[in-house]
């Protein structure tokens, strides 16, 4: 089972209430960062959101996060510039 189908499958479980529940190891949280470069970089705001990429901001929110604001955690883990407009609508996923 790939990692998308392992992430639905547990989010939509009776034992999973909260997204930060769904354990990830390592590298499926590097795997869930490229996807979440590709999927944000070409984010339109419209867009129905996915579970990977709440897990995702989740994921880099238990990881990376201390204190101030995420969106600086967030950017440096990810390595790319998110628009304040896509943080925004990211935010709102979150």
């Amino acid at each position: 089972m790939n990692l998308f189908q392992r992430i639905k499958q547990q989010a939509s479980s009776l034992e999973i209430k909260l997204l930060c529940q769904i354990p990830i190891s390592d590298s499926e949280y590097n795997e869930l960062l490229e996807y979440t470069r590709l999927k944000v970089s070409s984010l339109y705001i419209q867009a129905t959101p996915d579970i990977m990429l709440s897990v995702a901001l989740v994921q880099v929110a238990i990881r990376t996060y201390v204190d101030g604001n995420y969106w600086d955690y967030f950017l440096a883990e990810l390595g790319i510039y998110v628009s304040i407009s896509k943080r925004n609508y990211l935010g709102q996923v979150f």
